[in-house]
């Protein structure tokens, strides 16, 4: 399974690299599933935006999850939990600590057994979460 983290989800529903994704994932015939996190993530910044940039943000993400991510959104449950209570345990090599959506995503990827898509793969470094840059 590959796991989209949001900032992959975001270019994929925005169209920024679109090209670049699409081909990647030609590359990975298997279908990506992404996180109730990112997606509360992409729908938070949606409501900092301004009524008509809502409205059609909005309406885009909204056609993506239900089309294109329709039943591969994977939610935060015990498992998870479990998961992220002991990452929660491990400091970065400078000896600072995670930041919480670093360790939810993580946790979401080890529960699932996931490759976790991201750009930036250096946040993940130390979890034991394997890595894949679009």
């Amino acid at each position: 399974m590959m796991l989209l983290d949001a900032d992959v989800l975001l270019e994929l529903i925005s169209g920024s690299s679109y090209e670049r994704q699409a081909e990647w994932f030609k590359l990975h015939p298997e279908r990506p599933h992404t996180t109730a996190l990112a997606v509360a993530e992409i729908l938070a910044a949606i409501g900092s935006m301004t009524a008509l940039e809502r409205m059609s943000s909005g309406n885009a993400v909204a056609k993506f999850l239900a089309t294109v991510m329709d039943r591969r959104v994977v939610p935060f449950d015990l498992d998870c939990a479990e998961h992220l209570a002991r990452l929660a345990q491990l400091s970065r090599s400078d000896g600072s600590n995670y930041p919480l959506a670093y360790l939810l995503t993580a946790a979401m990827a080890l529960r699932f057994g996931a490759e976790l898509v991201t750009a930036r793969p250096e946040e993940y470094a130390g979890l034991g979460v394997p890595t894949v840059t679009p």
